[in-house]
């Protein structure tokens, strides 16, 4: 198989810089001797971060989804406590970003006011649920991107997980992890001198799960 790396992404969140790198893989796979040609996309996440804010983590959302009509949204977040309720909404989740990227990520959005409301959740073990079904509606946050705030910049999407696979670690850890595909619809609006635009949102991408 082959992998062609496109031009990262990089932005800061607080402390932490965080690294998004988009890439096209190609090549085979064989099953049962079958020979089957595949092409696809994906992408490669990394960020760094102070010894001590990464051992206050708790747990992680990373995903990335590639719409059909080009244009690419990154969602992550993370916690700072333990997240047992299978359900949850939170309207203030100040670690957490919406990227969109449109013309091939010439064009950058990134929007820090997010309202997350995790719907359903599978329990690996315990304490341990992983989100299967998140609701995310994301703009622009009014102290720190008052600019963008003016243009009513807005995103609101399902993320439905999929087709993945969980592990868990148990004694003496307790960690889980889910990692897989995952579908995404929704719309995304925003308002300019031209009037008010609404784009469909609709797309597949990958989802990487983390509970600790």
């Amino acid at each position: 198989s082959e992998v062609s790396i496109k031009e990262p992404i990089t932005y800061k969140k607080g402390k932490r810089k965080v690294l998004l790198v988009d890439c096209g893989v190609n090549g085979t796979v064989s099953i049962d001797g079958v020979e089957y040609n595949v092409e696809g996309i994906g992408h490669h996440e990394h960020s760094w971060s102070t010894g001590v804010l990464k051992y206050t983590i708790k747990g992680w959302d990373w995903c990335h989804m590639t719409l059909d009509n080009g244009w690419n949204v990154y969602y992550s977040n993370y916690y700072l406590t333990r997240q047992i309720t299978p359900t949850k909404t939170v309207n203030f989740n100040p670690l957490a970003t919406v990227i969109i990227t449109t013309d091939n990520g010439n064009t950058f959005t990134k929007l820090e006011d997010v309202s997350i409301d995790i719907t359903k959740s599978d329990k690996l073990f315990l304490l341990l649920k992983i989100p299967v079904v998140t609701n995310v509606t994301a703009e622009a946050k009014l102290l720190t991107q008052f600019l963008l705030k003016t243009y009513d910049v807005q995103i609101n999407m399902n993320i439905d997980t999929e087709n993945t696979y969980e592990h868990t670690w148990k004694l003496p850890s307790y960690v889980g992890m889910k990692i897989g595909r995952n579908t995404v619809t929704g719309k995304i609006s925003w308002s300019d001198e031209d009037g008010v635009h609404n784009v469909d949102v609709k797309g597949i991408g990958t989802i990487w799960n983390m509970r600790h």
